[in-house]
């Protein structure tokens, strides 16, 4: 099966959520494709006692603050992938999860990105996945339309 979206996100950890955030809010056709849950590293490639080094009232994505009672706190692993579920319930992203990207390739008319169970022809890929990953926007980027990159922001 083949689908057509305007934007593929690669990853549903904080980067490609909060970029799903900003597409919808630019009205762009556009999907993330996860091959487990949401913030799957935070449940399962974390140590048990690790910790955000940043008090919980820090934690925040687009349009969704912490809302807990230990603002001076600092979360889970645990709960850092209950928020980020808890963010995916309440935004409601156009959401793939299931599926592993087996290879993006760029093509005349479309690129395409190769799913376990879907090619999706795209005209941008957004690869958003793990740690410590740095934003990197190649200088054809000068080219993309504004749905395309609608803020340039930095998450």
């Amino acid at each position: 099966m083949t689908e057509h979206r305007d934007v593929a996100v690669i990853g549903a950890g904080q980067a490609g959520l909060a970029t799903s955030y900003y597409l919808t809010e630019a009205g762009c056709d556009h999907v993330v494709l996860e091959r487990d849950r949401a913030g799957e590293r935070w449940r399962s490639e974390k140590w048990d006692s690790f910790t955000l080094v940043t008090p919980n009232v820090m934690s925040r994505f687009p349009g969704f603050s912490y809302e807990g009672d230990e603002s001076d706190g600092l979360l889970t692993c645990d709960e850092v992938a209950e928020y980020l579920e808890t963010y995916v319930d309440r935004f409601d992203p156009p959401f793939m999860t299931g599926v592993e990207v087996l290879a993006v390739r760029k093509h005349d008319a479309a690129d395409t990105v190769e799913t376990t169970d879907t090619i999706h022809e795209t005209t941008n890929v957004i690869v958003a996945t793990g740690p410590f990953q740095r934003l990197r926007i190649p200088e054809f980027g000068a080219e993309f339309s504004s749905c395309s990159n609608p803020r340039r922001r930095r998450f």
